[in-house]
């Protein structure tokens, strides 16, 4: 959870390109522990964790 902690961090974004969303829309999703998730800070996980899973199933039947 610590990590996750300084993953959900406030103000600060992670992977900027992957966020497609303005800073003016950031919503908070919910918290943990007082730290905010916000959208900008998640999404990267929603579109990255689909296409991982397809690029390893593809090259795995390949």
């Amino acid at each position: 959870m610590v990590v996750y902690a300084d993953q959900i961090t406030s103000g600060v974004l992670a992977w900027p390109p992957m966020a497609p969303t303005s800073p003016r829309f950031n919503p908070i999703l919910f918290e943990i522990a007082g730290h905010p998730a916000t959208l900008q800070g998640q999404i990267p996980w929603v579109i990255m964790t689909p296409l991982l899973y397809w690029m390893v199933i593809r090259a795995n039947n390949q």
